[in-house]
């Protein structure tokens, strides 16, 4: 199996590539992919950059040079809803939407759809079922353009605009490449780790000591699934 797997920054890949074999570089303009082999499945890796701009430029960079792939797969970290997930909590959702798009005058889109697109984004994480995978979490991911840290604004959101999806944490990129991969018809998953909860004492502070610990968990977890998925 292909596989090619983005994060938004080098800490959220660099365990990944310290487990590949056979690794290689092929650099372009733009972007550094990393390719070798990890579990049995041939991996392609790189780090995107940060929000949705950026995931949309790598995403389709990367299917232009590896339009081969079977898989792809977000993995990195993720803000935490207090009282729902804890921090280091996997969470592998079923589909994603976005927190900052808002096209509902008139009435013919819902809240965090973009037109043409579906209102929930899909990830295909049907294909894990029956793996012999670690603890992890289901629900739905939100993304924007935002380090989301003011809690009561959050929930807001959440219960106004998806109080029935089992919203469980918040990011810059899933929903992005969630759309790219629909737009492209690839496989895509989503594969965080709670790195800190919004609106928590020194939230920021929280990021930046658990950023090694939770990139690490969202690698580990991926990379059991490499050794199970077919």
């Amino acid at each position: 199996m292909k596989i090619g797997i983005i994060g938004a920054m080098s800490d959220e890949i660099a365990f990944l590539l310290h487990n590949m074999t056979d690794l290689k570089e092929n650099i372009t303009t733009s972007h550094v992919f990393y390719t070798g082999t990890c579990a049995g499945c041939e991996l392609v890796v790189v780090r995107g950059g940060v929000g949705k701009v950026a995931s949309g430029i790598v995403f389709s960079a990367l299917h232009a040079a590896y339009p081969d792939l079977d898989l792809i797969v977000n993995v990195g970290t993720c803000g935490g809803i207090a009282g729902r997930v804890k921090v280091g909590e996997i969470v592998v959702p079923a589909n994603v939407a976005y927190a900052d798009a808002d096209v509902t005058y008139g009435n013919r889109y819902s809240y965090g759809q973009v037109p043409g697109f579906p209102p929930k984004l899909p990830c295909a994480s049907d294909l894990l079922k029956g793996l012999p995978l670690p603890p992890h979490r289901t629900g739905m991911i939100l993304s924007g353009d935002t380090f989301f840290h003011d809690g009561a604004s959050v929930m807001e959101l959440v219960e106004k605009h998806f109080p029935d999806d089992d919203v469980l944490a918040l990011d810059m990129e899933s929903a992005a490449l969630a759309q790219c991969a629909y737009f492209f018809k690839k496989d895509f998953l989503v594969i965080r780790a709670v790195s800190d909860l919004i609106g928590g004492d020194a939230q920021a502070a929280q990021f930046v000591s658990n950023l090694e610990m939770a990139s690490r968990a969202c690698n580990e977890f991926l990379l059991t699934v490499l050794k199970n998925i077919k």
